[in-house]
């Protein structure tokens, strides 16, 4: 327990100091990234902190946290549909796919064509642009045991870099656009909304998570006993899917309505404060040292399709009328975390009329449990490792130029209303 109490220590004293700077809450930098990077620092110059019982349990912690995080993801309240109309919604939802593509496409290139040639880097690496730009600090986590077990070692710490490298970029590369199409900045934009919570619905929701969590520990643990072709996964895919089986069975039950979402939020985003903590301040630096250089040429270029995706490619598919703000929080999205996005909009409009976040949200489905640390990014590494890179870099880019001539004659349509 005194690991666990350091770390909100740490972080209620980093968010106490905060508010003494602005920038921190305007920029919404979370606290576990500043407290973690401080802590870090600490752990790298005093090398011996390393051989101590603090650092050894919490650089345990993350494959535990990610999975009672991945356990929260289903247990929610369902939301009414959106307003927006299925075409705007299916463009939305193929500009955030030929964006991660294109994530992907260019790092299977650089690595494939350039970097192998200088460095004994496997293919593997080619997903660390997506896994921290457009997946985020969780899905960093998420896939540590894959890409170790696909020969990159230390993919947590390459993951953990691309995730805080693609949040900075997102930030500075935001308000870059903003300005850049003249938009203007507006002062207290970022305006916090104040909700309740009741206990009732705190412990339940927190009971529901563990419980997911507990499936999932089961789930492993019968495919560890049993000699089967299925390969043993990460425990955060079994915890997902306990969570998948507690809101069907609420649901044929007809007892969703227990469900809390703010709650559920509430205690997901405890976790994964603590989560970034425990991981950044616990990453070993050596490793990135070793491919800084493909790292930096990695971000760059990938930093450089982003913006590529603001200004040109969201011209080609999204209307007019809120192509702005939703290609801004797409970029705060493909950059990290759509939090990013929606504070960048906020920025720009803290009333947040525009339709871009409903449409945002209504899309969602379509990318979310595929790319950006879905599906399809949890299989990359498998696939670039055990089949022709070539064939597999083939098949992304015309299925790339399919989505973006189909993405173009749906936008005429939309266009004629």
């Amino acid at each position: 327990m005194t690991e666990f109490f350091l770390v909100i220590t740490i972080l209620g004293c980093f968010s106490f100091f905060a508010k003494f700077f602005s920038i921190i809450e305007r920029f919404q930098i979370p606290i576990s990234l500043i407290s973690s990077s401080f802590v870090l620092i600490l752990f790298t110059l005093f090398d011996d902190l390393k051989s101590s019982t603090i650092f050894s349990t919490w650089k345990s912690w993350p494959s535990e946290l990610i999975a009672i995080i991945f356990a929260s993801l289903f247990l929610e309240k369902s939301e009414n549909s959106s307003q927006s109309t299925f075409n705007e919604i299916v463009n939305e939802g193929i500009l955030v796919w030929l964006s991660v593509l294109g994530q992907t496409i260019i790092a299977i290139s650089l690595t494939l064509f350039v970097f192998q040639k200088f460095y004994e880097i496997p293919m593997s690496f080619a997903i660390i642009l997506e896994t921290g730009f457009a997946g985020g600090h969780g899905t960093a986590f998420a896939m540590k045991e894959i890409l170790e077990k696909n020969g990159l070692k230390g993919g947590l710490e390459f993951g953990l870099f691309s995730a805080t490298a693609g949040m900075i970029l997102g930030i500075v590369g935001g308000i870059f656009i903003i300005i850049k199409e003249g938009k203007k900045i507006r002062e207290n934009s970022i305006v916090s909304e104040k909700f309740s919570i009741s206990y009732f619905s705190l412990i339940f929701s927190g009971t529901l998570i563990f419980i997911a969590y507990f499936i999932g520990k089961l789930l492993q643990a019968t495919f560890q006993s049993y000699s089967t072709p299925i390969p043993v996964l990460p425990l955060f895919v079994y915890a997902l899917f306990g969570s998948i089986l507690l809101k069907f069975l609420l649901k044929i039950s007809k007892q969703e309505y227990l469900l809390d979402n703010s709650s559920n939020s509430l205690i997901a985003s405890i976790v994964m404060e603590i989560l970034i903590f425990t991981g950044i301040s616990t990453m070993n630096l050596q490793i990135i040292l070793k491919f800084l250089i493909p790292l930096l040429i990695l971000f760059g270029f990938g930093f450089l399709w982003n913006l590529f995706c603001h200004f040109v490619l969201s011209k080609k598919l999204i209307h007019n009328n809120y192509r702005f703000e939703l290609s801004l929080i797409n970029f705060g999205m493909l950059n990290g975390t759509t939090a990013t996005g929606l504070m960048l909009w906020k920025m720009t409009d803290p009333s947040m009329k525009s339709k871009a976040g409903k449409i945002y949200a209504a899309a969602s489905p379509f990318s979310a449990p595929f790319i950006g640390g879905g599906i399809l990014t949890l299989s990359y590494p498998f696939l670039l490792t055990n089949f022709n890179p070539n064939l597999i870099l083939f098949i992304l880019i015309s299925v790339w130029f399919s989505l973006f001539f189909f993405g173009k004659h749906l936008l005429k349509k939309i266009q004629k209303f």
